[in-house]
């Protein structure tokens, strides 16, 4: 079935099931499938990170936990600087070179 062929009834659950899924993502400690809509990826793309261990995880028996804040931190591991940043390291960066020479 399409989306433009859903029901009224369908689609509303299918958003009540992605707004419970976003709640659940609010845990402190997600699986494999929690941590994917948290991502907005496949749970088949987070094995991979886990697998590549890209990304910490936990096991508990035979449960694979992950922690929010690691895919927070993971999730914010490359930060590029804005330009006024950049202007403002460059300008430091000169006025203490010129202090040395």
């Amino acid at each position: 079935m399409t989306k433009n062929s859903m029901t009224s009834e369908e689609l509303i659950l299918k958003r009540l099931d992605s707004i419970e899924s976003m709640l659940k993502s609010q845990k402190e400690v997600l699986t494999v499938k929690e941590c994917a809509i948290y991502l907005d990826v496949s749970e088949d793309r987070v094995r991979h990170l886990l697998h590549d261990a890209e990304l910490p995880f936990y096991k508990s028996g035979r449960k694979t936990l992950i922690s929010r804040k690691d895919v927070e931190l993971w999730q914010t591991r490359e930060r590029f600087p804005s330009k006024y940043e950049t202007l403002e390291r460059a300008t430091t960066y000169i006025a203490t070179q010129r202090k040395t020479r």
